[in-house]
């Protein structure tokens, strides 16, 4: 059975600045998290991360879509790119990391 993280884990590894890694709709996906917050319709819980190797670039994730979650040793680097709309998507931020540009 799959394990679902907890809003913890995330939040930790935002703050830490830490890359993560995560099974998403059934996909592994390594990613730099940097802010976590509700939005939408539902106002369901969203997770802002530039994904990394396969699709590089920036994406939203459902926290309820997420499951595997592991924080790596690894820093996250803090030269990207503007995420453009995506970070509008969400409503109320939570947690939040290094700074993001719209």
């Amino acid at each position: 059975m799959r394990t679902k993280p907890s809003l913890r884990e995330i939040r930790e590894a935002i703050t830490r600045r830490r890359v993560v890694t995560f099974e998403w709709r059934g996909l592994q996906v390594k990613a730099e998290p940097r802010v976590l917050g509700q939005g939408g319709r539902y106002r369901t819980y969203l997770l802002l991360a530039w994904q990394l190797e396969a699709d590089e670039g920036w994406q939203l994730f459902r926290f309820s879509e997420i499951y595997e979650f592991r924080a790596l040793p690894e820093p996250i680097r803090l030269d990207r790119p503007p995420c453009g709309r995506l970070k509008r998507e969400i409503h109320e931020l939570d947690t939040w990391g290094s700074p993001v540009q719209e």
